[in-house]
């Protein structure tokens, strides 16, 4: 049924990106779950990923949703190409989460420098973004201790999980 709501939606807005893209997280999910059929779900995966990215191959949200469904530096190679061609999303605002995308994955490549530039923009580009525990991770593994505190210690009076405390109590000591 829901799936049948996506694809009647899609049909009356083509150009819909956001809705293409949350029936692609929705199938994902449901892919997860053993009480559905893994092939069935996957095939409708498949085509509307395959849409949507013909129908949309140089939409920045589509490059974003694609750099989530492929390995980490097939991810970095198709955002860092994309940049490559679009150099003036820098200074977009909204295109804060494509710079966010960027940092999460060169974190996990262990480039902390690299990982810390698109952190920042990211950071620039959304002033309520809190990234800050991955910026101090990042800057703790370049040997930058003491802007790592410094990140640390960003936004303190700023509510958070037991866990989010934890992990930076951690960090700090």
């Amino acid at each position: 049924d829901i799936i049948e709501s996506y694809n009647s939606y899609i049909a009356a807005h083509p150009n819909d990106i956001t809705v293409r893209i949350e029936a692609c997280k929705f199938l994902t999910r449901a892919m997860d779950n053993e009480v559905v059929e893994f092939d069935s779900v996957e095939a409708l995966f498949n085509i509307i990923r395959d849409e949507l990215v013909e129908k949309f191959p140089d939409h920045y949200e589509v490059i974003l949703f694609r750099s989530t469904d492929v390995e980490t530096d097939s991810a970095i190679a198709l955002l860092e190409e994309y940049l490559r061609k679009y150099p003036d999303i820098v200074s977009k605002s909204s295109y804060w989460d494509f710079f966010e995308q960027l940092a999460r994955l060169y974190s996990y490549q262990e480039q902390p420098y690299n990982s810390i530039h698109y952190g920042v923009i990211a950071e620039r580009l959304n002033d309520t973004l809190d990234i800050t525990m991955l910026l101090a991770e990042q800057c703790a593994n370049a040997g930058d201790k003491k802007t790592a505190i410094a990140y640390l210690k960003k936004f303190k009076d700023r509510k958070r999980t037991y866990s989010e405390y934890l992990d930076r109590g951690e960090l700090l000591f």
